[in-house]
């Protein structure tokens, strides 16, 4: 989801703490990176989300409870965009396509819901995003250092490594 040229090392860690045994918070955790992304000032081309969704009697439920959990026969974890599903996760007992489909649109509608309050979040926060240049590889240079300097390099001797000896031994020689 970042610029195709954008080649800064970016991390986002999430941290999961949580001592409610009720509340299954993992599936918030690309919510949680997005929105962090979305009042940065790095480039991002998002938002996405995720939603954890369960079929509990019968039921859709979106981001249900553990104790609900126990008695669900479809638990998938999908993440998206506004506007495309890029992952789906899951176990289920025997669903049809139909009925998967169902859960991924119920999904969807849910993340376009926590998709919409990143951009209002963005919005508030109103950071500029930074100016980045993608860097220009001179390839008439790197073609005249390897034929100026490969030749020249020689491989280092392969020197064995005595068995049954002790290691400080090894580290003498």
């Amino acid at each position: 989801m970042f610029p195709e040229d954008y080649h800064a090392d970016t991390f986002v860690t999430i941290s999961l703490i949580s001592a409610d045994k009720e509340s299954t918070p993992d599936a918030l955790a690309g919510l949680a990176a997005s929105a962090a992304l979305a009042v940065s000032d790095i480039p991002f081309n998002g938002p996405i989300s995720e939603v954890r969704v369960a079929r509990v009697n019968g039921q859709l439920v979106v981001n249900p409870t553990a104790s609900q959990m126990k008695e669900a026969d479809m638990d998938i974890i999908v993440a998206a965009s506004m506007d495309n599903i890029m992952m789906v996760e899951g176990e289920m007992k025997e669903v049809s396509e139909a009925e998967l489909l169902e859960a991924m649109k119920v999904a969807h509608e849910a993340i376009k819901i926590q998709c919409k309050a990143q951009i209002e979040l963005a919005e508030a926060v109103k950071k500029i995003k930074r100016e980045y240049s993608h860097e220009e590889n001179d390839e008439e240079l790197r073609d005249k250092v390897w034929k100026e300097t490969y030749d020249k390099l020689t491989p280092l001797p392969k020197k064995p490594i005595p068995t049954n000896t002790s290691a400080s031994m090894i580290s003498a020689q």
